[in-house]
C-alpha cells in the first residue's frame, strides 16, 4: 500500500505529462538548422511582442493558438522549436505539442537567450 501512495504522489509531482520529451536547444542550434524544411521555430509571445523583435524565419503561433500549428507542420517528426520572452509559455505550447503527438519539440525557452540578430515585423500568422 505505501509503494502505491509512492506511486501516485510521484504522478501527481510530475503533472502525469509527457514532459520527458520536450528537448531543449541553444541558439547555436536554432542558428544551424532554421534553414532545414524540417524545422520550425515558432515565436509563441503574442503578435505585438513578434513584431517587435522575433527570431529570423520564426513564425507567430499566440500559446493559446499553439494547437493550429497542424497549418505549418504536418509531419508529427519534424522538429519545431518554440520560444517565448521568458520560458514560461514557451513551455506550456511544448507540453502541447507533445501531447498532440509531436515527437521532437524542442523549448528554447526566453528570447534573451537568443545570441544573434533578431527580425522586426510581422509574419504570416497572427492573434486575430
Amino acid at each position: 500500500m505505501k509503494k502505491l501512495l509512492v506511486m501516485v504522489l510521484a504522478l501527481l509531482a510530475t503533472g502525469c505529462t509527457n514532459s520527458a520529451a520536450i528537448k531543449t536547444c541553444n541558439a547555436e542550434f536554432i542558428k544551424e538548422n532554421i534553414e532545414s524544411s524540417k524545422v520550425t521555430v515558432v515565436d509563441v509571445r503574442d503578435n505585438s511582442e513578434f513584431i517587435s523583435g522575433h527570431i529570423p524565419g520564426a513564425i507567430n503561433i499566440p500559446v493559446n493558438d499553439i494547437k493550429s500549428i497542424a497549418d505549418y507542420v504536418v509531419d508529427e517528426n519534424d522538429i519545431i522549436i518554440v520560444y517565448c520572452r521568458s520560458g514560461v509559455r514557451s513551455r506550456k505550447a511544448a507540453l502541447t505539442l507533445v501531447n498532440l503527438g509531436y515527437k521532437n519539440v524542442y523549448d528554447f525557452g526566453g528570447i534573451d537567450n537568443w545570441e544573434y540578430d533578431l527580425e522586426m515585423g510581422d509574419s504570416d500568422v497572427s492573434d486575430d
